[in-house]
């Protein structure tokens, strides 16, 4: 069984876009924070409703 608050935030996202962001980091690995909050208010006013961060998109090796 689903806890209730999982089930009530899928609920709250159903038909929404939610966006898998990507985190921007410099050539040492470092995230630029400038750069990162750009990016994800561009991907709000592109159209996303909500914003995926750190999440594993069930692609890549692993």
């Amino acid at each position: 069984m689903i806890d209730p608050r999982a089930a009530a935030l899928r609920d709250r996202l159903r038909w929404r876009l939610v966006a898998a962001a990507a985190t921007p980091a410099t050539g040492t690995g470092e995230v630029d924070p400038a750069v990162a909050g750009a990016y994800l208010r561009g991907l709000v006013a592109d159209g996303a409703d909500a914003l995926a961060v750190l999440a594993h998109t069930g692609r890549g090796p692993y």
